[in-house]
């Protein structure tokens, strides 16, 4: 019996070939990673600017990440006005990003951000002559939700989507 011996480069498409399922969302890594990006926050978008603004080697290393992207379904090719087809994301795989216009922002970063103004409120501006324990409880709250928030973006930058 033999076997196949040939590398995988971690995206799940030897295994697709050899007749197995389709590579997840979990295996976007990489330049794939980065070009589903650009796909998401500019699009639509034709190959040579892929292979342009992400400086890659070669349209055919732009076109394999790709086709790679359309065989995972995360976008889809749509046809404009040009002779070139553009490429656009089907679906938001970045769930905890807030897309403003051109701009994709962790969720947590701005709840972190949020947190931290109101705790800036509180300390400043709504702070009581007399501390009491509602007030105690609320700056408690707040710097809890705050950390929280802060370690989970911190996560997010050093090793999540």
């Amino acid at each position: 019996m033999s076997r196949n011996l040939r590398k995988d480069d971690g995206d799940g498409l030897e295994a697709n070939k050899r007749g197995a399922s389709p590579p997840s969302r979990d295996s976007l890594a990489g330049t794939t990673r980065q070009v589903y990006r650009y796909i998401y926050k500019h699009g639509p978008v034709r190959l040579h600017e892929i292979e342009r603004d992400l400086r890659l080697s070669s349209s055919s290393v732009a076109d394999y990440h790709v086709q790679k992207l359309l065989r995972m379904r995360m976008i889809r090719e749509e046809s404009g006005q040009g002779s070139a087809p553009g490429y656009v994301t089907d679906e938001a795989v970045f769930e905890a990003m807030i897309r403003i216009r051109q701009v994709v922002i962790p969720i947590w970063t701005t709840t972190t951000a949020f947190f931290a103004a109101s705790l800036f409120v509180l300390v400043t501006i709504l702070r009581p002559s007399a501390i009491g324990s509602t007030y105690l409880f609320s700056l408690v709250v707040t710097t809890v939700a705050l950390l929280v928030c802060a370690y989970e973006a911190l996560e997010g930058i050093h090793g999540g989507v």
